[in-house]
């Protein structure tokens, strides 16, 4: 997506937040077998150049994390529990150090027990995870 501006030949449009998130959510939706991993991508691209402090309003947050957590319950991938639990400790580490737009809703959640049933994990651990939620 940063291509585009390249190959228009206008340095001064710059894909922002808004782009990235609506390029997210069409994988999200998509039944693509790779959307989950086109996603993550996005994602990846979104911090790196939000680290690199380019200007431009750029910042995942909840939603765009929430957004790929969808993607990744949804695709049937073999790790895509693992890959959820990875992004929901990548998460709560961003929250704890002071992201405020990147926090643990009841969407986070839901995803990666969407994850766990999709995934055929022990139905337990699922039920174990939505007692947790119910607790706190």
């Amino acid at each position: 997506m940063t291509h585009i501006a390249a190959i228009d030949g206008k340095d001064d449009v710059r894909p922002d937040y808004w782009a990235y998130s609506a390029v997210i959510q069409a994988w999200a939706r998509s039944p693509t077998p790779d959307a989950a991993t086109r996603a993550k991508s996005l994602l990846l691209q979104m911090e790196a150049l939000h680290l690199a402090g380019h200007g431009i309003d750029i910042a995942p947050n909840t939603i765009t994390y929430n957004t790929v957590l969808s993607a990744i319950a949804r695709s049937g991938q073999p790790d895509a529990v693992q890959q959820a639990w990875d992004l929901l400790a990548k998460m709560k580490q961003l929250n704890k150090q002071g992201d405020r737009d990147v926090t643990i809703d009841t969407f986070t959640y839901t995803s990666l027990i969407d994850a766990m049933a999709k995934s055929n994990a022990d139905p337990e651990e699922a039920e174990d995870l939505f007692f947790r939620i119910l607790s706190n």
